[in-house]
């Protein structure tokens, strides 16, 4: 039912990783909040709409690369690396290249960007944050 985990859990997985075993933390807190409130926007758009809760399945365009989604990943990472946020700007470019040099079972680049899992846990960390203030 849930294919394997995409790039940007497997990247922010390394980096937790990265902090817990070296001491040493890569990202703040900002921008994990900034991958975040994107996994979960683009989580919020891409499912409901590809189980047949809207007008057209945004999941097809990631099977054949398409431009307007290009031009959108393309923005994104323009505007994270302006703002300086090289989390989300890491994440992106690397399910891009994941993407193109094959390195998962999926055709398709959505899979790359964002999982369930992910999204999961993304509404449970800010979820967390809001109410803990943790």
């Amino acid at each position: 039912m849930i294919a394997g985990l995409s790039t940007t859990t497997l990247l922010l997985a390394a980096a937790t990783l990265f902090t817990r075993y070296v001491w040493r933390e890569l990202t703040t807190r900002e921008e994990l909040r900034v991958l975040y409130w994107t996994v979960i926007a683009a989580s919020s758009f891409l499912y409901p709409m590809a189980l047949g809760l809207g007008p057209y399945d945004p999941y097809d365009l990631g099977f054949s690369g398409a431009p307007v989604m290009l031009v959108g990943l393309a923005l994104l990472t323009a505007s994270a690396f302006v703002a300086g946020k090289k989390l989300l700007l890491a994440a992106v470019v690397a399910a891009v290249l994941s993407f193109g040099l094959e390195l998962g079972a999926s055709e398709n680049l959505w899979d790359y960007l964002v999982d369930p899992w992910l999204f999961v846990y993304a509404c449970y960390r800010i979820a967390r944050e809001r109410f803990t203030n943790v």
